[in-house]
């Protein structure tokens, strides 16, 4: 079976968490020096604009890869396999703890999905999906 994306989260971070039929690819979307440095440079309100239209183009770029692609496009992403996964809790942050003791945590940037993410990864994940 042919890897897929399934659904796209947006963290209230600088990453985007791609959940495939195998696993969770981890994206960094900005945070490079130069955009960084761009942000920063114009400051304020500007600096912020800046840095949204950055993340926006570069989510759009990724969501046209393959789940391998996005995985090599930035030496910071990466994956965690679903067998390795014992939890993931969707409540006002997603945490996902994997090998049993490992938890990473994300913020949602549309938590007003939540149902709608929930729905979209219980049959992949199916009772290691907690919702809050």
């Amino acid at each position: 079976m042919k890897e897929e994306v399934l659904i796209t989260i947006e963290t209230g971070g600088n990453e985007a968490l791609f959940f495939t039929s195998n696993r969770v690819v981890v994206a960094r979307l900005v945070g490079t020096a130069t955009s960084w440095g761009l942000a920063a440079a114009l400051g304020g309100i500007f600096g912020t604009i800046a840095e949204s239209k950055m993340r926006d183009k570069k989510l759009n770029e990724l969501r046209k890869l393959s789940p391998e692609s996005i995985l090599t496009d930035n030496k910071k992403n990466f994956a965690i396999p679903y067998t390795e996964i014992t939890e993931v809790e969707l409540g006002k942050k997603l945490k996902i703890t994997a090998g049993g003791w490992h938890v990473h945590k994300f913020g949602l940037l549309k938590s007003k999905e939540r149902e709608s993410y929930a729905n979209t990864l219980r049959p992949v994940l199916g009772d290691k999906l907690v919702v809050s």
